[in-house]
């Protein structure tokens, strides 16, 4: 990896924050969030419909109508790589695995910012520092998650990134995972850093009830991706629905 792991300077706790990978945010909405979140909740976030990418001269972008076109795209797989063209409703993409997880980024930031992840009062999850990082992806220290969005956002649709894509989708698909269904991971520790002024308090009950329902939804999933043989070889269930 081009990064080396170094301590965070206020260690996260289980239920503090909450996060979902692509693989999660897409699976069936039947068996709980975050898919059902997704589904009730898209127009919450995405009043006019969601778009990714670099919406200026010269970028490319990817929109969805609405949360089924969004569930039939998650997860997706292949090479990382940008958009060679502009998309409406796609079911993949040039992108590969790169564009589902970007899709995901915007899900974890947006939703922690609507207080439908958890997250400790006055921090949501977009407002982490990085921190930790060396090599290629140095420059992204003192950046939060909020701007790693909007990096990778650009990146995928073409707009001038100092970045490679491959590192970034290492980087993003990390971020997503670091507060699976509300357990903190090592990369999480690793590579976060509350904003300057702020300390992270116990989680409050609600979050310990969010991350509840979060276990029976990985549960139902991975049962779901052990029966499924399809899952087997990295295809989505719904893939080109």
């Amino acid at each position: 990896m081009p990064w080396a792991a170094t301590a965070a300077a206020t260690p996260f706790v289980d239920g503090e924050f909450v996060t979902y990978d692509q693989n999660v945010w897409g699976a069936d909405p039947h068996d709980g969030p975050p898919a059902s979140i997704l589904q009730a909740r898209f127009f919450d976030l995405f009043t006019a419909g969601a778009e990714f990418g670099y919406p200026f001269p010269g970028g490319q972008v990817m929109d969805f109508s609405g949360a089924d076109a969004m569930l039939t795209f998650l997860p997706q797989s292949g090479a990382p790589a940008g958009l060679d063209h502009s998309l409406s409703d796609p079911t993949s993409t040039s992108a590969g695995t790169f564009g589902g997880q970007v899709v995901a980024l915007g899900l974890n930031v947006g939703f922690s910012d609507l207080g439908v992840l958890a997250h400790p009062s006055g921090v949501s999850f977009g407002d982490l520092v990085l921190a930790g990082y060396t090599g290629t992806v140095a420059g992204l220290n003192g950046r939060t998650v909020r701007q790693l969005n909007q990096i990778v956002n650009a990146a995928l649709g073409g707009g001038f990134e100092p970045f490679s894509i491959v590192d970034l989708s290492q980087v993003v698909g990390e971020t997503n995972s670091s507060f699976e269904g509300g357990f903190v991971t090592a990369y999480a520790q690793a590579h976060y850093e509350l904003p300057t002024g702020t300390t992270a308090p116990v989680p409050e009950p609600s979050s310990w009830a969010l991350m509840s329902l979060s276990i029976v939804g990985l549960g139902l999933y991975a049962r779901r991706r052990s029966a499924d043989p399809r899952e087997k070889i990295g295809a989505s269930v719904r893939a080109c629905a």
